[in-house]
């Protein structure tokens, strides 16, 4: 299956063997491009798509600030880390309250990792999303109770 990307990707094997090596990890991801100033998505995989509701069409060519997924309870402060770290050379992880194309709020564990190349330069953002809550939502429902939010 070709990779679908958008058109600020920089076309190249490295790019290419990086999606599919987190593709197939089972993973909520993102990509952006470093060399652009606003940092925009130049590819989301599927599992990214059905966690957030927007088709990756929505989604590419849109800042890996997330703005799209920000609500009333998304913190400053939290849009502020994010935000620093799509411009730092250090991996950071943020926990932010995102908001899916329906309205549902969650939290998400989001890793923004820099992908440098041969020269040390950040060419790439990888951002992995991690729905919180989860565990314990599947534990709840196997014993039955209904009343989880």
């Amino acid at each position: 299956m070709p990779v679908r990307r958008g058109n600020s990707a920089p076309q190249n094997t490295f790019l290419d063997t990086l999606i599919r090596k987190f593709d197939g990890q089972n993973r909520k991801f993102c990509i952006a491009n470093a060399r652009l100033e606003r940092r925009l998505v130049i590819f989301c995989n599927d599992e990214f798509c059905d966690l957030v509701g927007y088709s990756r069409a929505d989604i590419m060519q849109r800042s890996a600030c997330m703005e799209f997924l920000h609500g009333p309870l998304t913190s400053v402060a939290s849009i502020a880390e994010l935000r620093d770290a799509l411009h730092s050379r250090d991996e950071k992880q943020v926990r932010i309250t995102f908001y899916k194309k329906d309205g549902t709020r969650f939290v998400s564990n989001t890793m923004i990792a820099p992908v440098r190349n041969e020269a040390a330069e950040v060419m790439f953002y990888i951002l992995t999303f991690q729905q919180e809550g989860l565990s314990s939502l599947f534990a709840a429902m196997t014993r039955g109770d209904r009343r989880v939010q």
